[in-house]
This record gives C-alpha cells, structure tokens and sequence, in this order.
C-alpha cells in the first residue's frame, strides 16, 4: 500500500523552499500564474523513502507515520522527481536529505538578503543554524576534542541539534569562502607573486581559484553529511533504548569523528609563507586507508587519537561476522580482550566504538535480524599489513608486545 503526503505537508514542502525545485541542477520555479488568472503548479513533493515497498530507497524500519511525515519529503519539480525515482541507485538517501537542507537554507538567505546561490560554507552553516533554530548544539573546545556538556544538552534537546566546530575550524571555512569571493585578493597576498612569470601569472592563478572552490565544494557536503549524521545517530540510539552512558559516549565519539572530516578535506587548505604555502592542521594526522578509519591501520602511535579520544595506539578490524561486516577504528587496549576472547555482543563497544562508525551502513540492524550486524550480535576481527590479512587469534600477535604506557 502506498502511503502519500496529505495537504498541509505538501504545503509545507513547498512553501520551506519558495517553490523551487531541490534539486542544485535545477532550482526552477515550480509556481506561476495561469493565464486564466488561475495557478500552474509543475512541482510535486517527492518522498525521500519510498512510500510503498516495491518503490525506491524503501526503509522497512519506518512507520507508516515516519513514511508520510515532512521529514520523508522533499520538494522537486515533475521531471526532477521522475529522475531520483527513476535511478535510485544515483540519488540515495543522504544526498535528497542534503539537497532538502540546501534548498531551505537558500530560501532562507533569499528571505534576508535577496537573491542569491548557496556557495559558500559559512554562509550555508550560517543560514542552517538560523533556519532550524536548533536546541542544542555539539560544541568543541579544541579542533576534535568535544565538550561533554554540550553532548549532554543535544541529547536531551527535543528539537534539532547542530554541530558547532572549533574557533580553528571555523576560521579556516571563513578564510575558504572569502578567497572564493576574491580570489584576486587572495593571490595579492602571495609573497612570491612577483617571481612568477607574467605570461604563467593567470594561469596559475586560476589553479589556485579552482583549488579552493573544490575545498570549499567538498566540506560543504561533509558539514552536511556530518549533520544529517547526528540527527540520524540519535534516532537509532533512541531506537536501540540505549541508556545515557551509552549515548552520551556514542554521540561524542560520532561529533570527534566528524570534527575530523572536515580536517581530513581542510588539510589541503593552506596560507602563503615565505616557503611558500603552508598547510592547515598539519599536526593532525588522519589516515583512510580503509574504510571510515580515520587513525591507523595497524597498532601504532597516533598523536591525534591520543589528544581527541585519550588513547595512543589504534587498529582497524572488521565488525561484524565473517561474511557480514563493516570496517570501524578502535583503540587498540580496548578491541584486544574483545578479539581474543571471541566476545560477541559487547553493548558498550557497540555503541562508544562501532555504531558512530556504521549508522548509515545497509548492514546495520536495529532488530536481531539474520546476516545483520546488531548490537547483540558482533564481533571483531583484527586486521594488519598493507593486504588486510586477518590476524588469528589461535596465532601470536604480528604486532609483537605494545607498552600503553
């Protein structure tokens, strides 16, 4: 059965972003004037989740009340509705909640200043925040390093949270956005724009604009990522009746991880020195080599994992079962004992370690569903070397003794 908007969501859906279409390719006008003095509508609200369940990007897990809520719907002219149902695969659910997002803080920003196109990063984080007027908000004392009083507050908020990153972080997209405005400007402050050939000067120039534009293009999305992300943690942890230990370690760890996202994008952001550019946030190593870690493969000392989470060594495993898994990052003193002992179903690992990391994953069960990972029902599997090789636990330990202290 197909379960459909009613009226007022509909209205809503359109009204929240003045009529045009999500879509950032698109962005028409889906209301005008009939010449009969009546109104032409060629928009139509789009559901995020399919609302039956032969449709596209179906979610079992909902209700028929989650399914025809105004938080399942976005607003898309005809065309633009028949291609994201039409190609599932190209438009999942993260992108349409993104470009819903988007599109309101574009209508909000037309609202203040006029008409305009969401371009920068502080100005979309800027028109969100105003937007929502969230509760409560993720707040950072240093770049990851969470204040555990602000991860209390968001998750006892009940309206929306947001997350508000680092003085340091913040700067960084400030300085991104204005050198997309003026990147003349930008260019003037290169301390060795004289020793470039005036022929290589534009050239080179240009390099630089396109550079920063890709930055600017690709935090974005990840601020965005990071947002819907959290909304979508603390639905699952509500869900999963997880106490408020557990939540309150689940929500800190995902609001670190998020803080270095964007770091892992902004280490290619730079300023002009003598030397010639020097990089942001080069003391913080982040690594990807293999799925959502963002610290090493194999145990070893990470600086960055010692000052935002308080442990030196870290590892990749596979969380999980043999055949079903997904990759996460754990401190290595606290994935060991797991690993050795064959322990399945570790609730506080689950939530501090593996849930932050798998939210979004297909694999992710919130019931005790077969070939799902689910809190009940996981386990670690350590990885080392370049290959990803398992490491047995009927066999010692390829990493030899490591020293905590």
């Amino acid at each position: 059965m197909r379960e459909n908007f009613n009226l007022t969501t509909l209205r809503k859906l359109r009204d929240r972003v003045a009529g045009i279409c999500s879509r950032p390719g698109c962005r028409r006008l889906t209301i005008g004037p009939k010449t009969d003095f009546g109104v032409l509508n060629i928009g139509e609200g789009a559901h995020i989740t399919a609302a039956s369940s032969d449709g596209p990007r179906f979610d079992p897990r909902l209700s028929v009340a989650q399914r025809v809520h105004f938080s399942n719907g976005i607003w898309l002219c005809r065309n633009c509705h028949r291609l994201v149902d039409g190609d599932a695969g190209s438009f999942p659910v993260e992108l349409l909640r993104s470009w819903k997002s988007d599109a309101e803080a574009l209508a909000r920003l037309n609202l203040l200043d006029g008409p305009r196109e969401l371009t920068g990063v502080r100005e979309y984080l800027d028109a969100r925040v105003t937007e929502a007027q969230p509760t409560g908000y993720i707040r950072f004392i240093g770049v990851a390093d969470v204040d555990k009083r602000s991860v209390s507050e968001a998750i006892e908020a009940s309206d929306e949270v947001d997350i508000r990153y680092s003085d340091s972080i913040e700067k960084a997209l400030v300085q991104l956005q204005w050198r997309d405005k003026d990147p003349d400007a930008h260019m003037a402050q290169n301390p060795h724009r004289k020793e470039i050939e005036p022929n290589l000067r534009g050239e080179i120039a240009a390099f630089y604009h396109s550079h920063n534009k890709r930055l600017l293009k690709r935090v974005s999305l990840i601020a965005e990522h990071n947002s819907a992300g959290l909304c979508r943690l603390l639905e699952i942890l509500r869900e999963l009746n997880a106490s408020l230990s557990q939540r309150e370690n689940s929500v800190a760890t995902f609001a670190a991880l998020a803080a270095l996202r964007l770091v892992l994008i902004l280490k290619d952001g730079y300023d002009w020195d003598e030397e010639g550019v020097r990089h942001w946030f080069e003391s913080l190593q982040v690594e990807t080599t293999v799925g959502p870690s963002l610290l090493p493969l194999v145990p070893k000392v990470s600086h960055t994992g010692s000052a935002t989470f308080g442990s030196r060594f870290w590892c990749a495993a596979r969380v999980g079962s043999e055949n079903i898994y997904e990759y996460a990052m754990f401190p290595y003193e606290r994935v060991l004992p797991l690993f050795l002992g064959g322990v399945r179903g570790d609730r506080e690992a689950f939530f501090q370690w593996v849930l932050p990391q798998i939210f979004d994953s297909n694999r992710l069960s919130l019931r005790r569903e077969a070939n799902k990972i689910s809190p009940e029902d996981w386990e670690p599997f350590l990885l080392h070397g370049s290959h990803l090789e398992w490491w047995s636990r009927h066999r010692d330990c390829p990493w030899g003794t490591i020293n905590e202290r």
